[in-house]
């Protein structure tokens, strides 16, 4: 598996993106997708994290296992409309 970056808000360049670590476990009826990666992965280098503010977030997962392309998108702006103003708002636990 890999992660792709298609948008930022930031100086944070496009592309395959490294640092990372993903992991896709298959079960019997349901996958699981795990994902771990620093802070500066995302926001890149220097980023600290202000547990105080909301962040807005969108993911989407590509599947094209089978030849029938699908996706599963967490919140929306990435699979139908590229936009950053569609994505959820997200908060920490502190």
């Amino acid at each position: 598996p890999s992660m792709w970056r298609n948008m930022t808000m930031n100086s944070t360049p496009t592309g395959l993106v490294e640092g990372q670590e993903l992991m896709i476990k298959r079960y019997d009826t349901y996958t699981v997708y795990e994902l771990r990666m620093p802070w500066e992965v995302l926001f890149g280098e220097g980023y600290r994290l202000d547990p105080d503010k909301r962040m807005r977030f969108s993911a989407l997962v590509n599947d094209n296992d089978d030849g029938n392309r699908g996706y599963v998108e967490y919140m929306s702006g990435i699979a139908s409309v590229k936009s950053a103003g569609q994505f959820g708002l997200i908060e920490f636990a502190k």
